[in-house]
């Protein structure tokens, strides 16, 4: 697996919008405010559907959230060598049961 040096453009969408919007914070209200810029994100290239509008809408929403805490982890350097020179990166998921 080659490592990619990419942009992450919803990342760097999500730092240019005004935080003290309240939108920003609500999912429904962030959905309604980018149908309702659908035009202009649309001229801009940004979208080509209204879906795509709420496909970005939720994206910046999820990155506005993790911009806010910016949970993360680190890892070593040793760690991404062997991840990266890995050809299968699938991983089990594991469920937590509830406890009753």
């Amino acid at each position: 697996m080659k490592r990619k040096n990419t942009t992450c453009h919803a990342l760097e969408f999500a730092k240019q919008l005004d935080a003290d919007k309240l939108w920003i914070n609500d999912l429904k209200s962030c959905d309604e405010e980018f149908i309702r810029s659908y035009p202009r994100l649309k001229s801009i290239g940004f979208v080509q559907s209204e879906s795509d509008a709420v496909s970005l809408s939720r994206t910046v929403f999820t990155v506005h959230r993790w911009l806010a805490s910016k949970q993360c982890y680190t890892i070593t350097k040793e760690l991404a060598e062997d991840m990266f020179a890995m050809d299968d990166l699938s991983f089990p998921l594991f469920h937590r049961r509830s406890r009753k």
